[in-house]
């Protein structure tokens, strides 16, 4: 059942995705596509629900690299116990200071070269 529910979630950001524009129309489109279903799932099993924190997240990935979460203030982050149902990709963002990603992306582009 739940890998059902996840195969839905899925169909349903993917479209979400497609018709946002947000999932390019060129010859990379399926490596893309695969990018984001893995940032999907990851988002899942973090515990995110609801699709704008999963579209989030896919976000983040694809701004700052696969394994951005890995970073250890984004770690710490998702291992609280009080975050919201809705909305915690948005209070992340407002919690981190705008220098913190810098560094995250700076990291993300060392592991990608």
């Amino acid at each position: 059942m739940l890998k059902l529910k996840y195969a839905e979630r899925t169909a349903d950001l993917h479209g979400i995705l497609c018709q946002s524009g947000a999932l390019p129309k060129n010859s990379l489109l399926q490596a893309h596509e695969a990018k984001l279903l893995l940032a999907t799932e990851r988002a899942i099993d973090l515990g995110l629900s609801h699709v704008n924190d999963i579209v989030g997240y896919a976000a983040l990935a694809c701004l700052f690299g696969d394994d951005f979460d890995k970073a250890p203030a984004v770690r710490r982050f998702f291992a609280r116990t009080d975050l919201p149902p809705v909305g915690s990709i948005v209070q992340m963002m407002r919690e981190l200071p705008l220098v913190y990603w810098s560094v995250v992306q700076q990291r993300g582009s060392m592991v990608t070269n």
